[in-house]
């Protein structure tokens, strides 16, 4: 009875043992799944960031590329100009030598000796442009003046047309007159 006793106080030690060490093994294995869940948690976060760096970079890239594009458009739009001139002057333009800057500084001379012919053709234009107007200006007074007098000719030539056939009417009628005081005298006697 006594090993029985004892039997049966080691199955329950033993029993109590296995409880204890259920619910540390229960309290490791919530450690455990917490400890997972945090890992777990930071690989996604770490992926996240990984993801968010990524795109940040390849947004970066894309912008960097997009200015890139622009710089190189912007630099063959002012090229061509540069190609024009030098092609219209006979200038070579080479940036980045020293002979560009004695290149630029000849097309700079030009273009201002240019405009200061244009300049000067402009105001001989604009003087030639007044003068003209001033001659059209005589000319037109001079047709006025002429048309008037040619008006004034024909009214004067109306006015001795009439004249002239009014003394010749009257001459007419005088001779008519006559020839009646002829006839008259003639019949009377």
């Amino acid at each position: 009875a006594k090993v029985k006793g004892e039997a049966h106080e080691a199955a329950r030690m033993h029993r109590v043992e296995l409880d204890r060490t259920q619910v540390k093994l229960g309290k490791q294995e919530e450690k455990m799944a917490a400890i997972e869940a945090r890992v777990e948690a930071e690989v996604q976060e770490e992926k996240r960031r990984r993801y968010a760096n990524m795109r940040k970079e390849r947004d970066e890239w894309h912008r960097l590329e997009v200015r890139r594009g622009l710089l190189v458009s912007q630099r063959q739009s002012c090229a061509q100009p540069f190609a024009h001139l030098a092609d219209l002057t006979g200038i070579r333009f080479e940036p980045g030598t020293s002979r560009s800057e004695f290149a630029l500084r000849r097309l700079v001379d030009q273009f201002h000796e240019t405009e200061e012919r244009v300049s000067s053709l402009q105001q001989f234009c604009e003087l030639k442009g007044r003068e003209e107007q001033g001659l059209q200006a005589e000319v037109n007074a001079l047709r006025e003046v002429m048309d008037a007098h040619v008006r004034a000719q024909a009214v004067s030539e109306h006015a001795k047309e009439e004249d002239s056939m009014a003394r010749a009417a009257r001459a007419q009628l005088v001779a008519q007159r006559a020839i009646d005081l002829a006839n008259l005298e003639a019949h009377g006697r």
